[in-house]
């Protein structure tokens, strides 16, 4: 009895630590369970881009952190997009057809492994 309730209290005090440990990492986010749930749905996938969100105005990606420029127009959203300018963690693209729309897609660093990005409608 006394070794369970002594393994009990150590595995408390072990949950307790990785909570205070992780707390910036599980605040950061609005949605910290959509992101985690993006993270999962990406790392159990083969796709370099994984949607883990939407609101009526954005949409929410998440990749790899080794993601590039090159990488981001084989998003489906981005289909008859090029990239014409990186403005520090926002790139702009431009339609191939119509040059005059433009859209401006921004990237945010989640972890050491994770970039969320946030692309308009």
């Amino acid at each position: 009895m006394k070794k369970r309730s002594i393994l009990l209290s150590v595995s408390l005090l072990l949950v307790l630590f990785l909570l205070i440990w992780t707390r910036p990492l599980l605040t950061q986010e609005k949605n910290t369970f959509s992101v985690l749930s993006g993270v999962l749905k990406l790392t159990l996938s083969s796709d370099e881009f994984v949607q883990y969100d939407e609101d009526p105005d954005l949409l929410y990606y998440i990749s790899e952190t080794e993601a590039n420029e090159n990488l981001l127009t084989s998003l489906p959203v981005l289909t008859g997009y090029e990239l014409i300018d990186q403005m520090g963690s926002g790139y702009l693209f431009t339609q191939k057809e119509n040059p005059e729309e433009k859209v401006m897609l921004s990237g945010t660093q989640f972890s050491r492994y994770y970039r969320l990005w946030k692309i308009p409608k």
